[in-house]
């Protein structure tokens, strides 16, 4: 049996827990990832929008002078929902990166205390 307060019963609590030191550094890895998406999703926003205003100025050259219907405004529209979505994403990332920032402390701190030698 191990004493109350004891190294022992600290590393007993820890792996009652089932965290490890594994597990802090895969919350390391999944932040990593979280970030490589805030760099990432602005990217494809900027590239969606440059690709919709090129589409609107080819519409605007070569659709105004043809009399048939024009596609072009759907095609827009298209851009302009995934513009929203990829920015939806994006403040995502940012509520999903504070979240794993906290629970990387505590698992940490948690991991501090089991282990800390009185």
């Amino acid at each position: 049996m191990t004493e109350p307060g004891s190294v022992a019963e600290a590393t007993s609590s820890a792996l009652d827990f089932g965290i490890s030191f594994a597990d802090r550094q895969r919350l390391q890895q999944i932040e990593d990832l979280i970030i490589d998406l805030q760099v990432i999703l602005p990217v494809i926003q900027d590239n969606a929008l440059g690709i919709k205003d090129a589409c609107r100025e080819c519409c605007r050259k070569h659709c105004a002078n043809v009399s048939l219907d024009c596609d072009c405004e759907g095609i827009m529209r298209e851009f302009e929902e995934t513009i929203r979505e990829v920015d939806l994403q994006l403040k995502r990332t940012i509520l999903l990166r504070e979240r794993a920032t906290a629970i990387s402390k505590l698992v940490w701190t948690f991991l501090l205390l089991c282990f800390e030698i009185p």
